[in-house]
């Protein structure tokens, strides 16, 4: 006769972890397995050896602790201080180690029918369920959903995810928070990317001076490697593309242009930044490797001049395949006291007028058929309300003859906004700005991109030794 499965109740603090566990649960997946939990209920026991230590389950585990300390319901649990169980008295001591392993990775060995899986996750979604409960979300169904299905059907499959086509998913959400966009920039940082160089010195923002209390947002901001790294892989037509950037500001922009062997000009109003950027691209450069160094076709160029009058700045007639930057957000950095510094007009209008100026000069320099990006944040005026800096931008472009072709949020890691909010919140209903705007404009006809610029995309292994792989 076959023994019958025994399951057993133990309280959920009377088990241990095992320590030799070579599987690890972030706080994600730990989220992820709660809301599971609370959905659907035990369905499946714990698996302990005789002395209570947990052989299988400790992502189930932590979670039905989680759910326990929050006094959330499993539904087919009457109990939720302890857990369904079942001892594995036949295997040895041997055995359980292997099984710890073997659990974790026998179900990696499958793979997934990806279009049925999309739409498995549509009709759930169609009916009402949380595909969070399965482990799922919105980008996951996006990435299952858009990515040419026909087309890799029809034999053009890249076998590769929309990360490692593209080097992050191109969407309209630019998530600075996940993984692949964080090893991509920590490959930056670890090569000398540094932002901060040559900002140590700025006045203070939004106090240049007495009739300057504007009451935007305050705090710094860090231009990301790995946004300007995308621009450059995805808007320019050529691996030797040209890149004009009107408000050159720190060195990440042109550094990393230069890294990846694209031809960048910069104009910058302050002498000591051009200085800053000068000395950290030369320290950059030092750690390069050999294959990379011999791609870069030129340093960068920061010249030391005013973009209000960036036809004496540039080289006569010289035309660019790019115009990519990001331009101060009025007064929210004052970034000299200067007259021609238009973070330190004394009106937002007088600092629209001048920055329409600067972008039509520069437009005037971009090629036919070549994109403008730039990426930004809007602004709050002194009763605290958005001035729309966003809908200035667009109409500034498309006054100028550009479409608006694209745009996407940028959202960056929360930091010392969750400090900040709540007090905030509550004092002026003013919601937390975790996200910045990128907009992309198009100059000339639209229909030429296919032909005009590359159907693949080189993007590399986001490799801390190697960034520009």
């Amino acid at each position: 006769m076959t023994q019958e499965i025994e399951i057993v109740y133990r309280p959920l603090a009377g088990l241990k972890p095992r320590e030799r566990n070579p599987k690890a649960h972030g706080q994600d997946q730990l989220e992820r397995l709660v809301s599971s939990l609370t959905e659907f209920g035990w369905t499946r026991p714990l698996l302990i050896d005789a002395a209570g230590v947990l052989v299988a389950g400790h992502g189930t585990w932590e979670a039905a602790k989680l759910a326990h300390e929050r006094g959330l319901r499993i539904p087919n649990h009457a109990d939720p201080g302890v857990a369904p169980c079942r001892v594995l008295a036949h295997l040895t001591p041997e055995q359980v180690r292997a099984y710890v392993i073997a659990d974790n990775r026998l179900s990696e060995l499958g793979r997934w029918d990806d279009d049925l899986l999309a739409a498995e996750l549509v009709d759930l979604q169609g009916l009402g369920l949380d595909i969070g409960t399965i482990g799922f979300n919105a980008a996951d169904l996006e990435a299952l959903c858009g990515d040419d299905a026909a087309d890799d059907r029809k034999g053009g499959a890249t076998g590769k995810t929309l990360a490692e086509r593209f080097g992050v998913p191109p969407f309209t959400v630019l998530d600075a928070r996940q993984g692949y966009w964080r090893a991509r920039k920590a490959a930056w940082v670890a090569m000398g990317v540094h932002a901060e160089e040559g900002r140590e010195h700025l006045p203070d923002t939004n106090v240049a001076t007495d009739w300057m209390r504007r009451g935007s947002a305050t705090g710094g901001s860090a231009f990301d490697p790995v946004l300007a790294e995308l621009v450059f892989r995805w808007f320019t037509p050529t691996p030797t593309a040209t890149v004009l950037d009107p408000f050159a500001g720190e060195a990440t922009k042109g550094v990393v242009c230069a890294a990846l062997g694209y031809d960048y000009t910069g104009v910058e109003l302050r002498a000591e930044q051009v200085l800053a950027n000068e000395t950290q691209w030369g320290r950059v450069r030092d750690k390069l490797p050999p294959e990379r160094l011999a791609q870069v076709q030129r340093d960068p160029l920061w010249l030391h001049g005013d973009s209000a009058r960036i036809g004496e700045v540039l080289p006569g007639g010289r035309l660019y395949d790019l115009v990519f930057t990001s331009p101060p957000y009025y007064d929210l950095e004052i970034y000299s006291k200067q007259d021609k510094d238009g973070s330190a007009f004394e009106t937002y209008d007088l600092f629209i007028e001048w920055y329409r100026d600067i972008f039509r000069q520069a437009c005037e320099r971009l090629k036919p058929n070549r994109f403008a990006v730039v990426k930004i944040g809007d602004v709050r005026d002194e009763r605290g309300a958005y001035r729309n800096f966003l809908g200035d931008n667009i109409a500034c472009f498309r006054d100028l003859g550009l479409h608006f072709y694209n745009e996407a949020a940028l959202v960056t890691p929360v930091g010392s906004l969750a400090l900040r909010a709540g007090k905030q919140f509550l004092a002026s209903r003013k919601l937390g700005r975790g996200h910045q705007n990128v907009l992309v404009f198009f100059k000339g006809d639209p229909r030429k991109i296919k032909t005009e610029f590359p159907q693949e995309i080189e993007v590399g292994d986001a490799d801390v030794d190697d960034p520009a792989a």
